[in-house]
């Protein structure tokens, strides 16, 4: 089957990458998902309960949810973020096995759309220094001897009022000159992607 094909081509040309060190890995919600925590419908049910709607009407656009919330409370988001923080604060953050092949794997980078900071532990876990970008401002430091860097492309949980969640969020986020984008797309012109959310990949890699 032509699918068996790509991915058999898939999986020599990430191993070769790896070898190479010139892999990157691309860290989705399911990664999370898998250690307890909620996944976007879970953690805006708050949300919608507070503004009276039943989250299962809301889950197919979740981020005009958001927005709406938002709007409702005069455009801060100060509610929402602590809603946030309490969903967060209810799940022990514990690194998973996938995190930890990721991070004992030879790659220097990883993409991650997750506010959580499993990948972070767990490449502490394994004694290296990884170095963090969550805003534009972070890109013009670097942390001497670092063995990784994580781009979170929608933020990080310590600093919640900076994630990015809202409808109107994710478009501006999208149209104006961002230089985390900037450099995902430079990323995936010249690196080899592993994307977690598909985790095919990782019990070939363990074998």
């Amino acid at each position: 089957m032509k699918l068996d094909r790509d991915i058999e081509s898939f999986i020599n040309n990430y191993v070769k990458a790896l070898k190479e060190k010139n892999a990157v890995a691309f860290i989705g919600s399911g990664m999370s998902v898998s250690q307890g925590f909620f996944d976007w419908k879970k953690l805006l049910k708050p949300v919608a309960d507070k503004l009276g709607l039943d989250i299962n009407d809301e889950q197919h656009d979740l981020t005009s949810l958001a927005q709406f919330f938002v709007d409702d409370h005069g455009g801060v988001r100060g509610e929402l973020d602590q809603i946030l923080v309490e969903e967060y604060g209810k799940t022990k953050m514990s690194v998973s096995d996938n995190h930890r092949i990721l991070a004992r794997l030879p790659i220097q980078i990883y993409w991650t759309t997750n506010y959580d900071r499993l990948i972070e532990n767990a490449l502490l876990e394994q004694g290296k220094t990884p170095d963090i970008k969550k805003a534009q401002s972070d890109l013009t430091v670097n942390l001497p001897k670092r063995d990784a860097i994580i781009y979170k492309m929608h933020g990080d949980i310590e600093t919640v009022s900076e994630t990015v969640l809202t409808k109107h969020e994710y478009e501006d986020y999208n149209k104006k000159e961002n230089c985390l984008v900037m450099h995902l797309k430079v990323t995936m012109f010249l690196e080899h992607f592993y994307l977690s959310d598909s985790v095919l990949l990782i019990p070939i890699l363990t074998t």
